[in-house]
């Protein structure tokens, strides 16, 4: 699903940028705000039951990779 889709999905709210008139502004409804909210538990949900069958070991180092990289990411987003 392409990001216009899924806002418009959603909910959004599109306005003309008035400084810029080839853009439009966007605005996320209180129902895209809902929508926003549920995606991180499901997401959960999903990784619970995916990871469930893996050894303790390997989920431990899947945590510290994960954690490295988003250190890495937000040393590159200073830059």
């Amino acid at each position: 699903m392409e990001a216009a889709d899924f806002f418009a999905s959603a909910g959004e709210k599109r306005s003309p940028d008035q400084r810029n008139g080839r853009t439009s502004l966007i605005e996320i409804t209180p129902r895209g705000r809902e929508v926003f909210r549920k995606v991180p538990k499901a997401r959960i949900g999903e990784y619970s039951e995916i990871l469930g069958s893996w050894p303790e070991g390997e989920l431990s180092r899947l945590e510290e990779t994960l954690e490295k990289l988003n250190h890495s990411l937000a040393d590159w987003e200073k830059k």
